[in-house]
């Protein structure tokens, strides 16, 4: 015998949206899942040197290093039948929005 159940969608007082260019992680020592979601870009530069003239009009005259920085926006631990799920959910949402499939070899 089956039944119906209804399941409601909320979101915690600390929701947010990240972006994400990739991920970095591995199995845990308790064969949970870890990983972290990160982003690529170019850091903001140590200094900007600003000439004021008598006007107090600004000219940018030098800035400090700009670095490539790899930041992790979250962690993630999921147990290894969660990842798979969700993996398996990723690759057709990814299929549906016009991803191609480099898993599949072309014959």
């Amino acid at each position: 015998m089956s039944k119906n159940i209804k399941i409601y969608f909320s979101k915690t007082k600390d929701y947010k949206i990240i972006s994400a260019t990739g991920a970095w992680g591995g199995v845990s020592p308790s064969g949970d899942i870890f990983f972290d979601l990160f982003i690529d870009k170019r850091d903001n530069p140590e200094y900007l040197e600003l000439k004021v003239d008598s006007h107090n009009k600004t000219e940018e005259v030098g800035r400090g290093e700009q670095k490539l920085v790899r930041e992790s926006q979250i962690g993630i631990i999921l147990r290894p039948d969660n990842a798979l799920v969700i993996g398996k959910w990723l690759i057709e949402k990814a299929e549906a929005a016009g991803a191609i499939d480099i898993t599949k070899k072309k014959n």
